[in-house]
């Protein structure tokens, strides 16, 4: 890691705040909240993890995630929450860092000579972004710059707070709320790779600019509603409609390391999500899309269409039951099944589903994605998902979380079972400030890679967070 760094991005961040201080007039009607956040973590796989979504190397072998490795990973953010109550606005920026420091090689292609692979420190802009309310509608509000969304479950759009990249969306977001109704419209324009953010390390001879770091598969257009309506609270639902326009030429050129699935895209989504609480033990979520488009691949156009399914169960023991330990452990345990199509061999078609912007880890987990500079091993296809989890709290401090997921893939080469993970983690709060996470987690693979496979992967994490 490298620490001059570091500390002189810190700097950078303070500073910030400082002038943002001075600036602002000093009276009732504006208030700045100032904010940090820091978090380190310790990370060590011991074999290599595998890639479920279905992505496959040259030669058709399924495509591998990292090679066995230790790492330390800090990243810092720090930001001003401002408001002013006459001009009915509200905005917030945000600067991070990010550095890691490989203990053990990663790959040896990207090395160079050195023994350790340091990965580039980055200061880039998280959130930048003004709201304003007062607009001479009652209900009406536009936010504009940049930040983060999720929309529902995160599966059409969500932001990237647990991918290993960072994930941010450029652009205005209307929200129009009208008593059980809220609608949003969005447009934004998101870039290849971040235009402001600035690397102050690079090491590998990539990009020798320093500045090439990929957080997207190319420039991305995108416009969309989406539309909530709380009828009550058994049932609830959101109704959507997606435009992506995907341009994956960069810098004029075409980058030959991209799969060949990252051309030019036009992709339409619909769909809708049914959710809410049965009794005040049981809540459930139903959701359905459709995508449908055209990919531009070596200058001919191929339909594509994909099909997600995404269904959800939570049991709220804590609320079923009168005891005392229900009451204060608080148990939940859920159940989800989420279903992404993939693309038929043999077919001029893809029909795969394209997770164009919710590539995050949320149901694979960091030892499941492949990391390289595009998180490309968290866009899901070709995939099914049987998830189950129990969180509860044996200490007012602690949450402990345990948990399994079987992938089952779609369409397969030597077989269908991806594999089953199990894992455990726990979150403790030291203090009202800092707190400490751990995660262990085991893959067993199954047949979907072939007589070849290890028998399975550890990984495991220790993390730090400290927030003022």
């Amino acid at each position: 890691m490298n620490f001059k760094n570091l500390f002189f991005s810190f700097l950078l961040l303070l500073g910030m705040m400082a002038t943002a201080q001075d600036l602002l007039p000093k009276d009732d009607d504006w208030t700045i909240v100032p904010h940090l956040h820091w978090r380190l973590r310790y990370d060590v796989q011991s074999d290599e993890a595998k890639d479920p979504t279905g992505h496959k190397m040259s030669g058709g072998k399924h495509k591998y995630g990292p090679h066995p490795s230790q790492y330390f990973d800090s990243r810092t953010k720090a930001w001003i929450n401002g408001a002013s109550k006459s001009l009915g606005m509200d905005f917030r920026i945000m600067l991070a860092n990010r550095s890691m420091y490989y203990l053990t090689d990663w790959e040896e292609k990207n090395n160079y000579g050195t023994t350790h692979f340091s990965a580039p420190d980055s200061l880039y802009f998280y959130e930048l972004y003004a709201n304003f309310t007062k607009l001479g509608i009652e209900g009406l509000s536009i936010k504009l710059g940049r930040q983060t969304i999720t929309l529902g479950n995160g599966l059409i759009i969500r932001d990237g707070v647990s991918s290993l990249w960072p994930t941010y969306f450029n652009g205005a977001v209307m929200t129009y709320v009208e008593g059980s109704n809220t609608l949003k419209a969005i447009a934004l324009y998101d870039y290849w790779r971040d235009p402001f953010a600035v690397n102050l390390r690079w090491d590998r001879e990539d990009y020798p600019n320093g500045r090439g770091r990929a957080v997207n598969p190319g420039n991305i257009t995108t416009l969309a509603l989406y539309d909530t309506y709380e009828l009550a609270k058994p049932f609830n639902f959101d109704v959507y409609y997606v435009y992506n326009h995907v341009v994956a030429d960069r810098n004029g050129r075409r980058d030959k390391k991209l799969p060949n699935d990252w051309d030019d895209l036009c992709m339409h989504t619909v769909g809708t999500r049914l959710f809410g609480d049965i009794t005040p033990v049981w809540g459930y979520s139903a959701e359905f899309a459709q995508q449908l488009g055209q990919w531009e691949k070596n200058d001919n156009e191929s339909p594509m269409q994909g099909r997600m399914c995404d269904l959800r169960l939570a049991w709220k023991i804590g609320r079923a039951f009168e005891s005392d330990w229900a009451k204060s452990t608080n148990p939940v345990w859920s159940f989800s099944y989420t279903n992404w199509t993939g693309d038929k061999n043999g077919t001029d078609r893809y029909e795969g589903w394209y997770s164009l912007q919710s590539y995050f880890n949320g149901l694979f987990g960091d030892e499941l994605s492949n990391r390289g500079g595009v998180p490309c091993g968290s866009m899901w296809t070709n995939l099914q998902a049987f998830h189950t989890d129990l969180k509860f709290k044996p200490l007012s401090k602690l949450t402990v979380t345990g948990g399994s997921t079987y992938f089952r893939a779609n369409e397969f080469a030597d077989g269908r079972n991806v594999g089953v993970v199990i894992y455990g983690v726990t979150n403790y709060q030291i203090t009202k400030r800092l707190s400490i996470k751990t995660i262990l987690s085991h893959m067993f693979y199954g047949d979907y890679y072939g007589s070849n496979r290890n028998d399975g992967g550890f990984w495991g994490r220790v993390e730090l967070n400290y927030y003022w």
